[in-house]
């Protein structure tokens, strides 16, 4: 439906791949959920996220479209 309206869509709370695979097969390329990181404090979500910091195992890397 948000497709269709021309807006952009992110699938929220996805837990593991199937659920992943099943969005993919309805069109949706977007995602967030417990599948690509788990909930962190700011300080360290900023330090993930400069140049050559270490990110905590909780977090993931990969793109979901590589996955």
């Amino acid at each position: 439906m948000g497709d269709g309206l021309g807006f952009d869509v992110i699938s929220e709370g996805v837990e593991n791949e199937a659920q992943r695979h099943v969005l993919i097969d309805l069109g949706c390329l977007a995602f967030q959920g417990y599948l690509f990181g788990r909930p962190l404090p700011a300080d360290t979500l900023t330090e993930c996220h400069m140049p050559h910091a270490g990110c905590p195992e909780t977090m993931t890397t990969e793109s979901p479209r590589s996955a």
